[in-house]
């Protein structure tokens, strides 16, 4: 079995809309699933089936995705076994939870629908709801094309990109409210405030906190106790949130500062840069500075 990262992901060719935590692949084939056969997530994705018929096996569970399913696949499950017809059309969105967490809007949202999608993460669009979604995708495609000052391009499709995702989950929390779930986001009980409390102490403190020991002691609980509230509540281990917070911030200097490495190293209370070159290459799959060499080519 295989681990995935975001940042191996973040390598590939084809890649539609690569930035700040959130991945669109288009035309995707048979071959190039292939590298991705039997994997542990370490992301999330949203694949949507426009055309033809795609199957997959998520946590031992089999799904057929027909025109207009789609399914969430959630940080830390387990997927395997894809076949698709040859007609098949689909696209991918790939996003870390730091990414969708480090928005108000969407922070709430994704708390309440995970319980759902995590039980039946297979689900389906009406004609309505397919147009909305196939609306914004073009009208981040306009903008993607576009030549000009690309501050504010960028700018729209971050913010496109975001308002997909909100409408996915919009969606699907009006089928929570048909099926009379509980909305998690109202969740009083001791555990659903940790969990939210947890959430939100990575936000304020930017991807400085490196273990759940430490996120334990300024949550007044011990680390055991932490790591079980979590992985129940959350879908994915505490280790794994501290990691995806981590690399936000990170990724975050390295593409939007001009920090040197020994800067962020600093900056971030990493205790030295052999340290950090390390953790950052486990997580991308290169140096710091190959990261950011390779983020230069591209502007």
């Amino acid at each position: 079995m295989k681990k995935i990262t975001f940042g191996r992901i973040q390598q590939e060719d084809g890649l539609y809309y690569n930035d700040e935590g959130i991945i669109l692949i288009d035309n995707i084939t048979q071959t190039s699933l292939a590298d991705y056969e039997d994997i542990n997530l370490e992301f999330n994705v949203f694949v949507y089936c426009e055309e033809g018929k795609l199957q997959l096996t998520l946590n031992d569970n089999v799904y057929l995705l027909k025109s207009q399913d789609y399914i969430l696949c959630q940080a830390g499950q387990h997927v395997k076994d894809y076949m698709m017809s040859q007609d098949v059309e689909f696209k991918m969105l790939v996003f870390t939870t730091a990414a969708i967490s480090n928005s108000l809007f969407l922070k709430d949202a994704i708390w309440n629908i995970s319980g759902l999608l995590e039980k039946s993460p297979k689900q389906h669009l009406s004609d309505e709801e397919g147009e909305i979604i196939e609306h914004y995708y073009e009208l981040a495609k306009i903008h993607m094309s576009e030549e000009g000052d690309q501050k504010y391009n960028h700018d729209i499709i971050k913010l496109l990109f975001q308002a997909l995702v909100m409408e996915f989950f919009k969606i699907t929390d009006a089928k929570i409210k048909m099926a009379g779930l509980p909305d998690v986001t109202a969740d009083k009980s001791q555990n659903g405030v940790l969990f939210r409390r947890f959430v939100e102490l990575l936000t304020a403190n930017d991807g400085k906190i490196r273990t759940v020991q430490k996120a334990g002691e300024m949550l007044n609980v011990s680390p055991k106790y932490l790591s079980k509230v979590i992985s129940k509540a959350g879908g994915k281990t505490a280790m794994q949130y501290i990691h995806d917070y981590t690399m936000e911030a990170i990724i975050y200097r390295l593409k939007y500062t001009d920090l040197s490495i020994k800067e962020i190293v600093t900056d971030m209370d990493f205790p030295n840069i052999s340290f950090f070159g390390r953790f950052v290459k486990s997580m991308l799959g290169m140096s710091p500075r190959e990261y950011r060499e390779k983020l230069r080519k591209k502007k």
